[in-house]
């Protein structure tokens, strides 16, 4: 019960928040980031598989946020609103690194490949696998499988048709788990 009072109490104190950061507050804004970056900063790791473009996709996702801010329909969907312009931003990214990958492999006959030397082997033979996934497939697969959105509000998040995403997913998951099969 006192959870829910606190969530009460937050809702107007968010509200109010984005009202002032419409305004042109700069404090509003600047707490807006400081209840929602770790979170979009969380979302962000686990669609890349790394921190290269972490640092950057955050702040331009609270950038295009703050010009976004007065076109939200639903202030409570503040969180919401800020992965869909994280998610555009991550698939824009995801999107040059397999271009340059293709360029690299067609110039050179081979591509680059990224490491985490800390990582475990499983979390690591995983993103091996999504780095192959096509961007829009991976975004989907790790925003309802890794985060937890509904199949609904993951093809909101991407754009696509609730169909389209379910294929999608069930793409992701027998190619990852034929691959965790092979080993």
């Amino acid at each position: 019960m006192a959870a829910v009072s606190k969530v009460a109490r937050k809702a107007p104190d968010e509200l109010a928040l984005i009202a002032a950061a419409i305004a042109g507050e700069e404090q509003a804004f600047t707490a807006l980031y400081r209840a929602h970056s770790a979170y979009i900063a969380g979302v962000v790791y686990r669609m890349l598989g790394s921190d290269a473009d972490l640092d950057d996709i955050v702040q331009e996702t609270f950038v295009d946020g703050l010009r976004q801010l007065h076109n939200i329909e639903d202030p409570k969907k503040l969180r919401s609103f800020l992965v869909t312009i994280a998610v555009r931003r991550i698939h824009g990214r995801l999107s040059f690194r397999y271009r340059m990958k293709s360029i690299v492999a067609n110039l050179f006959g081979n591509a680059p490949s990224v490491s985490d030397p800390e990582a475990r082997s499983e979390v690591h033979a995983l993103y091996d696998k999504l780095a192959k996934v096509a961007p829009k497939k991976r975004m989907v697969w790790v925003l309802h499988r890794v985060e937890g959105y509904t199949l609904p509000e993951a093809a909101e998040q991407v754009g696509s048709s609730l169909a389209t995403v379910k294929r999608w997913i069930a793409d992701v998951d027998g190619e990852v788990e034929a691959e965790h099969e092979a080993q």
